[in-house]
């Protein structure tokens, strides 16, 4: 049995393959600006934390996994809900979550805002469609809310219009009968989650489509309920890659060990050419060369701002579990810089959020507030 074929075995074997050089550069090769392969790493490290089935899995289906979430730039631990490595018997499977394709849907710039909310039975809600669509939705303040009825997920766009998706309970139960786990995982433990996502990707379908959130709708279908879709999504990270440039990426070889990495060549230098008199020469192309990006703190000045930020919130309701969420309590002081100050920027969105709207009454509008902080830090992040 090749190495790519057997199992990851435990956490040290995971992170051993995840910090090979081999993989390093073949996540590096697919990552947008904003994230680095050690972050990357990280965040399935915390994954498999989350899910120790994942370590059953083989090799190649968890860097290929891992390869995808890269390539879109998405939280693949299952912290903040963007996307979730999940395993169907030793096979990892990479499936996009409510709140990463809404994070995909934003990055296209033509989409302000997008959300989704559960609509209960106790809530006020009324929505109508034709020639002016509306909705209406006051949640119940006052005991209890009731079961869930219905989901619906609302996009503005930058021109000033709008679009939205409603979905009654019976609707996300037609999907769910549909999903290889319907019976298990997340449709049983965190349904009003799994209904969110299921109107979100419903309205997806209907936006301006980036090339990532095409990619990111289509492996979470094929992924759920198997679907092969009528036009395929090319991508740098193909279902079929395992028996060639995934396997290089990995560093196995025929014989299932590592390679070594091959010798670089020095280039040769040609005999200069006297030049044509006829011919006016063509500047060589250069490759462009990025900025030197500026920082607003030292890194010392960082780690005190965020210990800063961190003690203010310290009196929130459900404050501890909330930040291990947003897994800045696993050795975060270790971040790489530009980690750092999206640390600052989700944390000082969520201080002026608490500053507008009040202190959270509980955990679960607190995620709510860190959710709304996170699209703030992204905001900042593309300025």
């Amino acid at each position: 049995m090749g190495t790519e074929l057997q199992q990851i075995g435990n956490a040290n074997n995971l992170k051993a393959m995840l910090m090979d050089v081999n993989c390093q550069k073949a996540i590096l090769g697919v990552l947008p600006r904003h994230l680095t392969p050690e972050r990357m790493a990280k965040l399935a490290m915390i994954a498999a934390s989350r899910t120790p089935k994942l370590l059953q899995c083989t090799r190649l289906s968890v860097m290929q996994a891992i390869m995808r979430a890269s390539e879109l730039g998405l939280d693949c631990s299952g912290t903040m809900g963007q996307a979730y490595l999940i395993p169907y018997g030793k096979e990892c499977t990479f499936i996009p979550g409510y709140r990463g394709l809404m994070e995909l849907a934003r990055r296209s710039g033509r989409i302000t805002t997008f959300n989704a909310y559960v609509v209960y039975q106790n809530d006020n809600f009324e929505y109508s469609l034709g020639l002016s669509p509306n909705i209406i939705h006051n949640p119940c303040t006052k005991g209890d809310r009731g079961p869930l009825i219905a989901v619906y997920a609302v996009a503005c766009f930058k021109d000033g219009g709008n679009q939205f998706e409603v979905m009654y309970k019976s609707d996300v139960d037609k999907v769910r009968k549909q999903s290889k786990a319907s019976g298990s995982g997340p449709w049983v433990d965190h349904y009003d989650e799994m209904a969110r996502k299921t109107v979100v990707r419903k309205l997806c379908k209907y936006l301006p489509l980036s090339s990532e959130l095409e990619k990111a709708i289509t492996w979470g279908d094929e992924a759920e309920f198997g679907n092969q879709p009528i036009k395929r999504v090319e991508s740098t990270v193909t279902p079929g890659m395992g028996a060639s440039s995934l396997k290089d990426a990995m560093g196995i070889g025929e014989e299932g060990s590592p390679e070594p990495a091959p010798e670089e060549k020095k280039p040769r230098r040609r005999a200069a050419r006297k030049p044509d008199p006829e011919k006016t020469p063509e500047p060589e192309p250069t490759e462009p060369v990025e900025p030197e990006r500026l920082t607003n703190y030292d890194r010392n000045a960082r780690i005190e701002h965020i210990e800063t930020l961190v003690k203010e919130c310290a009196n929130l309701p459900g404050w501890r579990k909330a930040i291990a969420e947003h897994a800045m309590n696993l050795e975060w002081r270790n971040d790489d810089d530009d980690m750092l100050q999206s640390h600052i920027s989700v944390l000082e969105g969520l201080r002026g959020i608490i500053k507008t709207n009040g202190k959270p009454a509980d955990k679960a509008e607190l995620m709510s507030y860190i959710s709304d902080a996170l699209e703030f830090a992204a905001a900042a992040a593309t300025e």
